[in-house]
């Protein structure tokens, strides 16, 4: 079901009751398991259903990552991605260099915290961080070759450590046949694959990385 919006989430009689809204319709159903991998929404998905995300240490925030494209002048420039070394604050990998299906070259991300998650729009103004960072291995880069291009949101744990690990949870007790996929930073989508293995054993009721 695409496009819908899940609204209420409780455990009754064995099993979950999932309140769902798409549009003007809405419904109920029941699912003896639920996995809970809902992104930049995942941890009000676990408060709905009963987690005490704060206590936990669950709670998301959202932080943009920011993309310039550069001069398609410059294509065919840089054959592979170049990552630099990480600067010592730790919250980014720092800017590097991309490369799309077509060979357009991009620099991106870097780090920003936004309040909202419509937020999607680049900031020309950072152009001139995105040039003094990759400057530093692209001696041909002009500040004029950059150029706003897209972005994207990223869930990260609410946390002062400097990286937190993804958090994939087989809730017990009052929440049994919950699993909540929380955090799921980079490179989650890289990660897709094994997390659904992890996640397939955790259903059949295996330990994590054996076989079925």
């Amino acid at each position: 079901m695409t496009g819908a919006e899940v609204t209420g989430l409780a455990r009754r009689g064995g099993v979950w009751e999932v309140a769902v809204r798409r549009g003007a319709e809405t419904w109920t159903h029941a699912s003896r398991q639920v996995v809970n991998c809902a992104g930049l929404h995942a941890d009000e998905v676990a408060a709905m259903a009963g987690l005490d995300v704060d206590g936990l240490g669950l709670r998301q925030r959202w932080v943009k990552g920011n993309y310039f494209a550069v001069d398609p002048r410059h294509a065919g420039r840089v054959s592979r991605l170049v990552y630099p070394v990480p600067p010592r604050d730790r919250d980014t990998l720092g800017v590097h260099v991309c490369l799309d299906l077509a060979g357009q070259l991009r620099l991106g991300p870097d780090f920003e915290a936004v309040p909202r998650r419509e937020d999607y729009g680049v900031d020309p103004a950072r152009a001139g961080a995105f040039f003094a960072g990759a400057a530093r291995f692209l001696p041909w880069l002009a500040p004029q070759d950059l150029q706003p291009a897209l972005s994207g949101l990223r869930p990260k744990l609410d946390t002062d450590a400097p990286f937190a690990d993804f958090q994939v949870r087989r809730e017990t007790g009052d929440l049994e046949g919950l699993i909540d996929l929380i955090g799921i930073d980079s490179p989650g989508l890289t990660s897709a694959p094994a997390l659904a293995e992890l996640v397939a054993a955790l259903l059949d009721g295996r330990e994590p990385w054996t076989a079925p």
